[in-house]
């Protein structure tokens, strides 16, 4: 089978087209943004290449997760300043590739914040 892909419609073209519809609803599906380019370019893409779009488009107005990462010690440290009280704990977790645990890499687990007045009113209700 002879695969027939539109060369010059690449992910990064349909990232642009579909920008605005995921900024305005970040939940929409991709065969809801098939049907766009299709009405739009008379061209239907596939779901992988749509797919990689929505993804390139959810990294430009979010921006990307290794870099959100990156902020966290940041954001936490801003917390503990302007908050005094805020309990803060965050977890990560081994990175394992091909079945290997890699030490020198870990995964972002979880992150739990409290406020100190919901630290008193939870001890007070116990």
């Amino acid at each position: 089978m002879v695969s027939q892909d539109h060369q010059q419609l690449s992910s990064a073209v349909i990232c642009e087209s579909i920008l605005q519809m995921v900024t305005t609803d970040p939940t929409i599906s991709v065969s809801v943004l098939i049907a766009h380019i299709r009405s739009w370019y008379t061209y239907t893409t596939t779901y992988r290449k749509t797919w990689i779009a929505k993804q390139k488009a959810i990294e430009r107005i979010y921006g990307n997760w290794e870099e959100s990462y990156k902020e966290l010690p940041r954001w936490i440290l801003a917390f503990k300043h302007y908050l005094p009280g805020i309990v803060t704990d965050i977890e990560v977790g081994p990175f394992i590739e091909d079945g290997q645990r890699v030490h020198s890499k870990v995964v972002f687990h979880r992150l739990l914040w409290s406020f100190q007045p919901c630290i008193i009113g939870f001890h007070r209700l116990l």
